[in-house]
């Protein structure tokens, strides 16, 4: 079970942009909520991430306010 977790979280960090960086499409959305908080490019300040085999689930915060 570790073993998993522990792949899944490499994965997470090695690929740390495709969860920390904004598509058009969220971008777009974050424009449209009221009282909207200033986004700084296209890099997110937090992520939230869940995934579910039959035999595990997982789930992972990140505040990523910092510079990359």
């Amino acid at each position: 079970m570790m073993e998993k977790y522990d792949e899944i979280t490499q994965l997470i960090f090695t690929y740390v942009e495709n969860y920390t960086q904004y598509t058009e499409e969220e971008l777009a959305e974050e424009k449209k909520k009221p009282g909207n908080r200033k986004i700084d490019g296209n890099l997110k300040q937090e992520f939230t991430l869940k995934a579910c085999e039959e035999d595990i689930k997982f789930g992972m915060w990140a505040n990523i306010a910092g510079k990359m």
